[in-house]
C-alpha cells in the first residue's frame, strides 16, 4: 500500500478561487484539503482528491490525457460522495 499525508488547512494556491478546494502532491504523497469550506465540501473534496491518488497509484491515469482524468475523477467522485452519504457512511 502507499501511505499519503492528509492536511486539512487553509492553504494558498491560485487555483482556489476556481472552485478549487483542495490538490495533491503524487509525487510528496500529500492532499490537502481547503478547511474554510464547509464539511460537505471537505469531503467530497477528500474523495475526488482520493480518486486521483487511486488513478495515480494503479496507473489508470497513464492511459489518458490529463483533462480526461480530471472528467473521470470529478464523475466517480460524485458518484462515491453520493453513495456513501446516501447510505449514512460518512461521519
Amino acid at each position: 500500500g502507499h501511505t499519503y499525508t492528509i492536511d486539512i488547512t487553509d492553504y494558498d494556491d491560485e487555483r482556489k478561487s476556481r472552485s478549487n478546494w483542495g490538490r495533491t502532491d503524487l509525487a510528496k504523497k500529500y492532499i490537502v484539503i481547503d478547511k474554510t469550506v464547509n464539511k460537505t465540501v471537505q469531503e467530497e473534496t477528500l474523495i475526488h482528491e482520493l480518486l486521483h491518488c487511486i488513478t495515480h497509484e494503479t496507473k489508470v491515469d497513464y492511459d489518458m490525457p490529463p483533462e480526461q482524468e480530471e472528467s473521470f475523477v470529478r464523475r466517480l467522485a460524485a458518484c462515491l460522495y453520493a453513495t456513501l452519504k446516501n447510505n449514512n457512511l460518512l461521519k
